[in-house]
């Protein structure tokens, strides 16, 4: 695929988290890097599956960096990474 074709596409990246704190900021942050400008759109999606450390806490910084990119979902308990 050209590079023409790439800036047509609308792109969204789903990512399960469980006890996360210490690695979405820097996941998240390195995946818009690498992706954004190659693409029209870029949705990132975070599906917190019932962490219990101070993951949403650190998405809510993500989010404030990313307003237009990242959407969250905060599950109510662990389903497991295959159902978030």
């Amino acid at each position: 695929m050209n590079s023409t074709n790439l800036e047509k596409m609308s792109l969204s990246v789903v990512i399960p988290l469980f006890n996360s704190e210490t690695t979405i900021g820097k996941l998240a942050r390195n995946v818009h890097k690498e992706i954004i400008g190659k693409i029209n759109s870029l949705e990132i999606i975070l599906i917190n599956d019932g962490s219990s450390d101070n993951t949403e806490n650190e998405v809510e910084k993500v989010i404030k960096e990313f307003p237009n990119t990242i959407k969250y979902i905060a599950l109510s308990k662990n389903f497991g990474e295959l159902n978030a």
